[in-house]
C-alpha cells in the first residue's frame, strides 16, 4: 500500500499509472490443501459475502480494467480488493 502511494507520487508526473489488486483467497494449486474438496470450498464460501471461492479467472475484470487506457486513463493510486466482500466479514480461520 505504501509502496503504491510512493510510486504514484514519483511516477504520475511521467503519466505512469500505479494501481494494485489485493486478491482474497483464491482456489489455485497453492491453496488446494485448504480448498481441494467441495466441503472445504463450501466452508470458506460461507464466510464470504458473495458466497463462493474465487478462481484466478475471477481477477480478469480488475486486470482488464486497469490494463485498458481507454477505461482507466485517470485511475492511479487505486487499491482494488477482489475478495468477494470477505474483508468486510469474519476472519479467514486456520
Amino acid at each position: 500500500m505504501h509502496l503504491c502511494d510512493s510510486l504514484v507520487t514519483e511516477l504520475s508526473k511521467y503519466k505512469i499509472r500505479i494501481n494494485s489488486i489485493a486478491p482474497g483467497l483464491f482456489h489455485t494449486p497453492m491453496t488446494d490443501h485448504k480448498l481441494g474438496t467441495d466441503q472445504q470450498r463450501q466452508e470458506f464460501a460461507e464466510q464470504i459475502s458473495m458466497s463462493f471461492v474465487a478462481i484466478p479467472k475471477d481477477l480478469d475484470g480488475a486486470l482488464l480494467l486497469l490494463a485498458s487506457n481507454a477505461n482507466s486513463s485517470h485511475i492511479t493510486g487505486a487499491y482494488i480488493t477482489v475478495d468477494g466482500g470477505k474483508s468486510f466479514g469474519t476472519s479467514w480461520g486456520s
